[in-house]
């Protein structure tokens, strides 16, 4: 199921990749700044890969040990718009998340987040809203 979960979100942002001048391609790369030379940017523009995210996620029921694989793998590939397809379907599942997600987040990251943008945003919609919940003070400080 991980594959075809993966496989139905890279078609659909394959499908919904905007035609690009070369002017628009060189500010894209400028502004997200990747530290890997082989780095793709399809351009597609964030609600568009939440709504990706929130069709496969209606089209498949899966658990959230396959969601977490889903990420890693999305996460690992070197396409822009799938690593933040990979949280954004991982968040989906966010009422499971307990203080092993951290590790799974920094083990990915560590080795595969290649942009500030992919990791500000997973911050901001999967670390934040985690680590503020009441009783997570001290998981907080530790992470932080």
């Amino acid at each position: 199921m991980i594959d075809k979960i993966v496989k139905e979100i890279s078609s659909l942002m394959l499908k919904n990749t905007p035609q690009l001048s070369e002017d628009q391609k060189e500010r894209m790369y400028k502004v997200l700044n990747p530290d890997n030379p082989d780095y793709v940017i399809y351009g597609v523009k964030v609600p568009e890969i939440e709504k990706i995210v929130k069709s496969t996620y209606e089209k498949f029921d899966c658990s959230y040990d396959i969601a977490v694989e889903v990420f890693r793998k999305l996460t690992r590939t070197n396409v822009e718009e799938l690593k933040s397809a990979g949280s954004f379907f991982l968040n989906r599942f966010k009422r499971h998340f307990n203080a092993k997600i951290i590790d799974i987040i920094k083990e990915e990251y560590s080795e595969h987040c290649h942009t500030w943008s992919l990791c500000d945003s997973t911050c901001v919609r999967l670390l934040g809203p985690f680590l503020g919940k009441k009783g997570k003070e001290t998981l907080a400080l530790k992470t932080i």
